[in-house]
């Protein structure tokens, strides 16, 4: 970075092949006319200002990949590619009427951005991240509650631990959350296939909405009672079941 502040130009970029995928940076303007070598780019962020200022410089700064770099890390902001004469800016905010022309827009990508929004939508949640179940407890009650706090989803280890610990560690997680949103794993048991109807019986008293199940080759009858288990018909004869069933894959292969 400059002592002005601003933080120079870059190498030439490269160029980004689609695959089939939308490009990086979506083009909105012409590309220039019989250029065989991408023009470098001179940004004017200044990462220390507040949004949607700017300060055009010259090209005379030192070479490196960093102004680029940062524009691109800044995941949250979105970012403008400016062409001015033979060369191109890296701008922070929409360029004015004259000021150039746009030769393409990064749009900001917030982390609850990411993802299918129906599914942070159906669950409640802000962002789009899941900490999956660690048996014995390991995704302990505080891992799940900080999770749910933080607009995201957590599920509680129950896999390995006795029925009595269970019920416990449910019972915080439904006194200090509420409606907040966390699940519970239920373990295949195919050696006591009793203990699953016990966690379900206990998930259906303690209004546990939302089961993780692991290591399930095939549907057993104790997962299909919790999904099943307060089935209605809502409004216009849509089906709802407020239990939901989140299957944990640990091999691709099965």
């Amino acid at each position: 970075m400059r002592a002005d502040g601003r933080l120079g130009s870059v190498p030439p970029i490269p160029r980004f092949g689609t695959g089939g995928r939308a490009p990086i940076l979506a083009p909105l303007g012409r590309a220039p006319v019989g250029a065989r070598e991408t023009p470098r780019l001179e940004t004017s962020v200044r990462v220390a200002d507040t949004p949607g200022t700017r300060s055009p410089g010259p090209g005379s700064a030192s070479p490196g990949a960093g102004p680029l770099r940062e524009a691109l890390e800044r995941v949250g902001r979105a970012a403008w590619v400016v062409q001015r004469g033979p060369g191109f800016e890296v701008l922070d905010a929409p360029p004015a009427r004259g000021e150039g022309t746009r030769a393409a827009y990064l749009p900001p990508m917030r982390l609850e951005d990411l993802g299918d929004r129906s599914f942070a939508a159906d669950l409640g949640l802000r962002y789009p991240c899941v900490a999956g179940a660690m048996a014995n407890g390991i995704g302990s009650v505080e891992v799940v509650e900080a999770m749910s706090r933080a607009g995201m989803l957590g599920f509680f280890g129950a896999a390995g631990l006795d029925p009595g610990t269970v019920d416990g560690a449910v019972a915080r997680l439904r006194a200090d959350l509420g409606d907040g949103p966390f699940g519970v794993n239920l373990i295949h048991s195919p050696a006591e296939p009793g203990l699953e109807d016990v966690l379900v019986d206990l998930f259906l008293s303690r209004g546990v909405r939302l089961a993780e199940a692991s290591a399930f080759l095939d549907l057993t009858p104790a997962l299909v009672r919790y999904r099943l288990s307060g089935l209605r018909v809502g409004p216009g004869g849509r089906v709802l079941a407020p239990n939901r069933v989140v299957a944990k894959v640990s091999r691709v292969e099965v």
